[in-house]
């Protein structure tokens, strides 16, 4: 055989396998996508049966052992949210924002479950460790499926799409207040750095020297754009900065018309005595009360 065709030959079955191969990374890549799906769709609250067609939007839920609502009088503590007006901004998210998002709720347990190579048990660890380990849980989960995480205390008004897609047109992604409320593409450069930096900032630092100083909130704000407050009732349509003295208030609070929603400060109100009721109110109570925030609740829900 010439030794010209002979080369010819070689180098199209190389040429052949390549390609085979090429389409076999892909299948490959595409069922690991699929696998990771799977594991989220069990997560959802809106009924959607195809996971891909939407950018998800993550809730996430601290389940902290507390006794604002006793099982019994000889069980008083338990892990139960136990917090009615969280349940009622889940339900406003889902509400406005479920037509546009696969809605995901997770909580501690969750990680594991859904973030490829997760092997840490964060409900074992103790605060400050907890909560590191807990925003670099988050930002993992963004970096591999995209989407948005957002508080549950945020109380919906709008579709957050809109934003959504106008941040990530052009740029990284999007924060709103810190860790807890930012959108990003999947497999963002961006968050790359992001977890490169958290995870060097974890290795030397156990305390909260990160937390006092902002250094993962300033970090942040070099990568993704920052959102103003007052599309998301941090600050009022004058500028002013909206606090929870404000909003447990019969005094009107004037959020901006073009607000997205109302960012409950839920920390707040679990460590400041003065406002720790509001936690246990019913749905009805919320709904029905004079507060400034009653009339957003019901804005919200439409009820």
């Amino acid at each position: 055989m010439n030794v010209y065709l002979k080369y010819l030959l070689y180098f199209i079955v190389l040429v052949a396998v390549g390609i085979v191969y090429d389409k076999y990374k892909q299948k490959q890549g595409l069922t690991e996508d699929q696998k990771n799906y799977d594991l989220v769709k069990k997560y959802l609250l809106n009924d959607d049966t195809i996971l891909g067609n939407k950018p998800i939007l993550w809730i996430h839920t601290v389940r902290d052992v507390n006794a604002r609502h006793w099982p019994s009088f000889l069980s008083r503590n338990t892990t139960d949210l136990n917090q009615p007006y969280i349940g009622m901004c889940i339900e406003s998210i889902i509400k406005h924002c479920g037509n546009s998002f696969n809605v995901v709720l997770i909580d501690d347990h969750s990680f594991d479950k859904v973030i490829p190579g997760w092997n840490v048990s964060i409900a074992d660890a103790a605060d400050p460790v907890k909560s590191h380990l807990r925003t670099l849980a988050i930002c993992k989960l963004l970096y591999y499926f995209g989407g948005v995480v957002c508080p549950n205390s945020f109380l919906c008004l709008k579709d957050l799409k809109p934003l959504y897609d106008e941040k990530l047109k052009d740029g990284s992604g999007f924060k709103v207040d810190d860790v807890m409320f930012v959108g990003s593409r999947k497999h963002s450069p961006a968050m790359r750095d992001v977890l490169n930096y958290l995870e060097a900032l974890n290795s030397h630092d156990f305390t909260n020297e990160q937390d006092f100083l902002g250094n993962v909130n300033r970090f942040l704000s070099t990568k993704f754009t920052t959102i103003d407050g007052k599309l998301f009732g941090k600050k009022t349509e004058s500028g002013s900065d909206v606090l929870i003295d404000d909003l447990l208030e019969t005094s009107y609070v004037d959020i901006a018309e073009n607000a997205y929603g109302v960012l409950i400060p839920s920390k707040e109100i679990l460590t400041r005595n003065k406002y720790k009721w509001f936690a246990r109110q019913s749905k009805n109570q919320v709904l029905l009360g004079n507060l400034a925030l009653s009339q957003y609740f019901v804005l919200a829900l439409g009820e």
